[in-house]
Parts: structure tokens; sequence; C-alpha cells
């Protein structure tokens, strides 16, 4: 089945018309229209939207991996908001939803992809099942204030204790994978014991030093060798962070 069909499952399991599904999203019937039938596909911006509007799984929806809804049963849920107001949440109106308060244009968004992560052992996150699990929608124009492309930010929820006190249980951080070049900072890790969320600077010698916040937790360091042959990545800079109040 290509997304042409997939597009049409998702409309015709609603039950509703080309008109009623293009304005629930903010699109015109004629953009409907040409997913259906194979003359246009929408961005990843706009299927991972999709996905989590009609709550089918994102994967199914974007390769046609996996089945239509997946086992997924609740309503999406988005409920990261930064101090700025620049995510979109469940309780926002969006056009042509029924009792929306206010139109709001998905144009003006970018949709960036939260991925699942398991916790290890000592209470640090590692990747698991790296797989999208929802979506949060940001104001365009306060991303490209960050002056990082939109294909390489990514977020990622925040569990354990090991940075504390600087990032708590379920904060949301935003990591981009554009890094031309080390400088001291937040980072996320990679090596044996999966993806981490460390602070890093080099030594004079080249060795990479692991810091965590929470000072119950050792320095580790890593030296170049071990840079050069993989041992320890650099998976993305962490740029920005969300928490719940």
């Amino acid at each position: 089945m290509n997304f042409a069909n997939r597009i049409r499952s998702v409309r015709k399991n609603l039950n509703i018309t080309q008109t009623a599904f293009g304005e629930r999203l903010g699109k015109t019937i004629t953009t409907v229209q040409n997913w259906e039938s194979g003359r246009n596909t929408p961005d990843e911006g706009n299927i991972m939207f999709i996905a989590q509007m009609f709550n089918v799984n994102y994967r199914w929806l974007s390769i046609g991996e996996g089945d239509m809804h997946d086992g997924r049963k609740a309503a999406p849920h988005w409920s990261i908001k930064s101090a700025e107001n620049n995510v979109i949440t469940s309780h926002t109106a969006i056009s042509g939803i029924p009792g929306s308060a206010a139109p709001v244009d998905i144009s003006d968004f970018v949709f960036i992809p939260r991925y699942a992560l398991e916790t290890s052992t000592d209470g640090e996150i590692i990747g698991g099942h790296e797989n999208v699990v929802d979506v949060l929608a940001f104001q365009k124009k306060w991303i490209n204030k960050l002056s990082y492309p939109a294909n390489t930010l990514s977020l990622i929820t925040v569990i354990g204790d090991s940075m504390t006190p600087t990032f708590k249980d379920n904060d949301v951080i935003m990591i981009t994978t554009d890094m031309p070049a080390f400088a001291p900072g937040l980072y996320i890790v990679r090596d044996c014991h999966g993806l981490r969320l460390k602070r890093l600077y080099k030594d004079k010698d080249g060795g990479l030093h692991l810091i965590s916040d929470n000072a119950v937790y050792p320095e580790e360091v890593y030296s170049l060798k071990e840079q050069e042959t993989g041992v320890v990545v650099i998976a993305g800079r962490v740029i920005w962070y969300g928490r719940n109040v």
C-alpha cells in the first residue's frame, strides 16, 4: 500500500469527506485530492501532524511499517509548553475543528519528533526503542531564531537524576545534530550505556570528559583513541528544554 492509499484509508476510516479532512488540517480539498491520487506527498512535518491529529501510527503512515493504529486507543496529548508559549498543545484551537476558539495556520509551525527512550540502571536515559512516539509543534519564527536547520532537531524526554538540579524527570530537551565544531556544553552521547545526557568538555590531550550535574555520579573520561574508534559518539547538542509546571 503506497502513501496515497494510506492517507485515503485514514480519511475513510474517519468517515469524512475530502473537504472535511482538509479543513481539520488547514488544507484545501485540492491538496487532499493530490495526496490521495499520488500526485503530491506532504512533507515529513505534515505527515507527523496528520498522524498526531488523527491518532494513527506515524511509521505506518510515513513508510507503511506496522498497522494504522498500532494498538493506540487514547487521543494524543501535547502537554509540554515553553516559557514563550511556542508549542501547540492539545488544547490549542485548530482551524476546522468543532469547538475551536480561534484558527491556527499550521504552515506557521515546525513539527519536531519526540523519541521514546528507556531508563538505565543508574537512572540515566539510554536508547532502546528510539521510535517516534509523537511530535511537538513549534512556531517557525521561533525555530528560525535558534539558527539550526529544522531537519536536524529532535526531542527526548529526560528520565533519572544524574543531571539534577539542572534537569528533572520528564523534562523535554531539544537536540540538534548540526555540530560543525565542538564547544563545551550539554550533549547527548552514545556509548556502551546507550544514549546519555551529559555536560562535556575536552582536555588538552583531546580526552572527552562526561560530567553529571548530580555530584553522586562520578566524572567519566574517554580518550582520543576511544572517540576515534567510536567507543563514544556525540549524538547531539542540547539547545532547549521544556518543563511542566
